[in-house]
Parts: structure tokens; C-alpha cells; sequence
């Protein structure tokens, strides 16, 4: 959201010289500047464009994981939620600053072309219902999310989804629409897998130092984080729940 970050960014410096790090590193690779997207006027801000979000929210997560090392708080275990994985695949020793940087970008990039297309929205069901609330609509609408036991996201083609939630609400189910115009983790990101694998098809994960729970598998994943991990991430529901489980 605009404005995140703010305060710690002005007030702790280990916090903004992280931020600046990332900046050298992603300028260049994505032709725009991180910290002048981060300090920009609210009626200026591009932080609802997913290229510019996902790598603010990464330089933001990083940023701040260094902070608390600095204070001595260092994790046991690392989970990230979706985009949030990239961060927490950095916590955990599996990629230098440099390849997290990468695939965070280029995440970003990929996923802003499919602007417009759907939408998601969270509904107070458990995921079994949820499915059957989709029904045969199931080739266009997707349970892209598993938050929690009784909560989930769903996501797809706008006309399908809306007239699902609008049913699900009158029913008097719980539904709050994310305010995106995305369809993640559903059938509207199968145009980008090419070249999201092929681009980030030189990152070098190493084996990870804390143990990664991933959201992808939903428990802890000591495989290669590798560009065909990153394409599951993108479209694969986030299992959320059961890996917080």
C-alpha cells in the first residue's frame, strides 16, 4: 500500500541502506527506481501496478529481516506467502541478493502483462466447499488460495467469479474482493511460463541454511528453488494453511 514502510525507512539505517542496496540491483534489470517509487506523493504512487509492488514488498521484507538480525532476532524456520517466498527463500540461504533480485523482477514484470484479465477475491469457506461453490465454473474460476481452515481465495475470469461471490454473499457467506485486477495462481498465468522459466533459467540456488517451509509443496522443501519451482509458485495455489500447519 502506499506509504509502507515509511517510518522505518526514515528512521532505521540498516533498514534503508538494505533498501538502497536492492535499488542498485534492481535499476538496472527493471528500468525504474525503487526508492523513488517507495518515497513518491500518493497521487503519484504506482504501488497498485504488481511490477512495482511485489519488488517493493521483497525490499521491504528483506530490509527488515535484516533489522532483526541486527537486533539479534534470527528464525528457526522461514515461510513466505506467494510473492512473499522470494524474500523468505533469501532469509534461508538459498540465493545471493543479486538472483533473489532476479526473480523478483522478473516475477513482477511477467505477471503485470496479464493486468486486467481476472480478478480474486477471499471467502470464509473451507476450500472443500469452496470448490463446490465453483462448481462448472471450475475451468475459469480457481481456488488460488489456502489461508486458512475456514478461509480461502478464489480466482479467475471476472464474469464467473463475481456471479459466484455475488451468490456466496447473498447466502451470507463472509467475501472481501482484493482490490487487483490479477488472477493469480490460476489459468490466466499459463501464457508467461516460458518466459518466466527461461529467464531466470541462470539463478543458482544453494542448499538452504534454515529450513524452508514452502507454500508451494505446503511443508518443508529441501529441492532446488529453481526456475521451474518459481513457475509452480506463480500458478500452483498458495498452501498457506497447511504449510503453517
Amino acid at each position: 500500500w502506499w506509504a509502507m514502510g515509511r517510518q522505518v525507512l526514515e528512521g532505521e539505517p540498516i533498514f534503508r541502506v538494505t533498501v538502497h542496496e536492492i535499488d542498485c540491483l534492481l535499476g538496472p534489470m527493471a528500468g525504474w527506481s525503487l526508492w523513488e517509487e517507495l518515497v513518491r506523493d500518493e497521487d503519484d504512487s504506482n504501488i497498485n501496478r504488481t511490477d512495482i509492488a511485489q519488488p517493493a514488498i521483497f525490499a521491504l521484507q528483506v530490509a527488515m529481516t535484516r533489522l532483526w538480525q541486527s537486533w539479534g532476532v534470527h528464525p528457526a524456520k522461514v515461510i513466505g506467502h506467494s510473492v512473499g517466498e522470494v524474500a523468505a527463500a533469501y532469509a534461508a540461504g538459498v540465493y545471493s541478493l543479486a538472483d533473489a533480485v532476479k526473480i523478483i523482477v522478473e516475477r513482477a514484470r511477467l505477471q503485470h502483462t496479464t493486468h486486467g484479465m481476472g480478478r480474486m477475491v477471499a471467502v470464509g469457506l473451507p476450500v472443500d466447499e469452496a470448490r463446490r461453490a465453483i462448481g462448472s465454473d471450475a475451468g475459469r474460476v480457481h481456488v488460488a488460495v489456502l489461508n486458512g481452515p475456514s478461509l480461502v481465495t478464489l480466482a479467475g475470469d471476472s464474469e464467473p467469479l463475481e456471479r459466484i461471490a455475488g451468490r456466496l454473499e447473498q447466502e451470507g457467506c463472509f467475501v472481501s474482493w482484493l482490490r487487483i485486477p490479477y488472477a493469480f495462481h490460476t489459468h490466466q498465468m499459463d501464457p508467461i511460463e516460458k518466459e518466466l522459466r527461461s529467464s531466470l533459467a541462470d539463478i543458482r540456488p544453494r542448499p538452504a541454511s534454515i529450513p524452508f517451509i514452502s507454500t508451494v509443496t505446503g511443508g518443508e522443501l529441501n529441492g532446488p528453488l529453481d526456475a521451474a519451482y518459481w513457475w509452480r509458485n506463480v500458478r500452483q495455489p498458495v498452501q498457506f494453511a497447511p504449510a503453517i500447519a
